[in-house]
Order: C-alpha cells, then structure tokens, then sequence
C-alpha cells in the first residue's frame, strides 16, 4: 500500500493564485516530480533463504522456490498444495498464448518527426548469446512477440 503524507506530496492542496497565472500547475508539477523521485529511490532489499522444489519430474522439470524458514509440516503442506494446482502455473511462453493483448501491450511511442535512430551493438559472452537467442526464438514462435520494421 502506498501512502501519501503533507512533506513528500502536497498534491492533495490546490490553491489559486490571486493572479489567476499558472502556479497551481507548476506546483503540481513539482509535486508529482518530488513524489516520482521518492518512488525510484532504491529500496533494500529483503532476502530469504529458499529451497527449489520440483513438481513435476526428471523428463518434466517445473521448479518452484518455497521459503527455507517453514516448518516441515507447513513446506510438506505447501508443497503437496503447489503439485495440486500446478496446472494453474504458467511453466511456458506456450502456456500463456490465450493472453489478450487488450489487457496488456508493451509498445515503443515514437514521434513520427523524429527518425528512430540505430544505436550501437552490445556484444555479451557467446554462451549467454546462445541462450538469448534460445528465449527469443521460443517467443517469436510462440507469437509473444514480434519484429517490428522501421523505416530507414
């Protein structure tokens, strides 16, 4: 839940100037710059031990990480629990093909009077670049994503 108080957004307060000018909208401005900056500060992190569980099988991999701090009787319990709804998990890109694209779309606004411009090749290790083009290859298959042409 976020929550909002009088010294890191003042959004909730509009007041005119007398002068009938722009203040209200500059101070809105400010505000929600202020509250935007407040939001990208980093956070620590929380980290807990885990341990990785198999649901399916040795041909079948479909690993889930449950918390190391449960009892037996409550990872036993989490466990049998997790095996009896893992059909609802998503182990797969082809798993998920009925999503709407209505609900959620990634998409790049480009102004069109300004010309994309290509940027530089970043290279990366060989056996990471094999396992790039293995995730993308099985999204493209999948039609999770596709190749957008601009032009030159």
């Amino acid at each position: 839940m976020h929550n909002h108080d009088k010294d890191t957004c003042d959004l909730d307060v509009h007041e005119e100037s007398p002068s009938g000018s722009d203040d209200t909208d500059i101070n809105d401005q400010k505000g929600i710059e202020r509250e935007w900056h407040r939001h990208e500060e980093s956070k620590p992190l929380i980290e807990e031990r885990t341990i990785t569980i198999n649901l399916g099988d040795a041909e079948n991999v479909k690993e889930v990480k449950i918390g190391a701090c449960l009892s037996e009787s409550k990872a036993e319990r989490m466990t049998n629990l997790l095996k009896e709804y893992q059909d609802v998990f998503a182990w797969t890109y082809a798993d998920m093909s009925g999503l709407d694209p209505e609900i959620m779309e990634h998409a790049l606004p480009m102004d069109p009077n300004v010309p994309p411009k290509k940027q530089r090749l970043r290279r990366t290790k060989p056996e990471l670049s094999k396992k790039i083009e293995e995730e993308v290859m099985k999204l493209l298959k999948v039609d999770f994503i596709e190749v957008a042409c601009y032009p030159d």
